[in-house]
Order: structure tokens, then C-alpha cells, then sequence
């Protein structure tokens, strides 16, 4: 019995895909269960977070309390682990 091995790249098939096919893929794997149900399949055949917030909202707002949210995102690797747990069990009380 012989066996063949091929390294396929799942990135280079799905965004070889059209957008309606990557949204047909995408809507059937959130359907059997590989895709949380709190995310959603855009139009363009993209998946985003239930949290995703748009880069034009965060820069369009004049609270300060969002700004100081908007600076901490994506540099949690700049904190110091005290300051990170402190963010963490702050995030937990919601």
C-alpha cells in the first residue's frame, strides 16, 4: 500500500475562491458548526468577530474612554504582566 503526502495551503484555496463562493464556504462551515454563530459572513466573503469594530468609528470618536481603548488594542504585548492582569480582571467584572 503506497501513500501520498501533498502540503496544501487552505489560505491560497480560499482566497483563490470568488467572493460569493468564499461566502457560500464560509455560511456552511458557521452552519455545521466550524464557525461560531456570533460571528458574521460578510458580503465579501469575510468572517468577522462578534466584537469587530471598525477603524473609522474608533478614530471618529471624541470619547476618551474609547480613545484610551483604541491605544491598548493590539499592544498588549507593550504591557507589563501586572498592567495586563489588571486589564484582564477588569474585563472580567463585565
Amino acid at each position: 500500500m503506497s501513500y501520498i503526502s501533498i502540503d496544501v495551503d487552505i489560505d491560497d484555496i480560499v482566497w483563490g475562491m470568488s467572493s460569493y463562493d468564499r461566502k457560500a464556504f464560509f455560511k456552511k462551515m458557521q452552519s455545521e458548526g466550524y464557525i461560531s454563530k456570533s460571528c458574521t459572513v460578510t458580503e465579501d466573503g469575510e468572517v468577522k468577530a462578534p466584537g469587530h469594530i471598525e477603524r473609522n468609528a474608533l478614530s471618529e470618536s471624541k470619547d476618551e474612554f474609547n480613545k484610551a481603548l483604541q491605544k491598548l488594542y493590539g499592544n498588549g504585548w507593550r504591557l507589563n504582566l501586572e498592567d495586563e492582569q489588571y486589564i484582564i480582571n477588569l474585563s472580567k467584572k463585565f
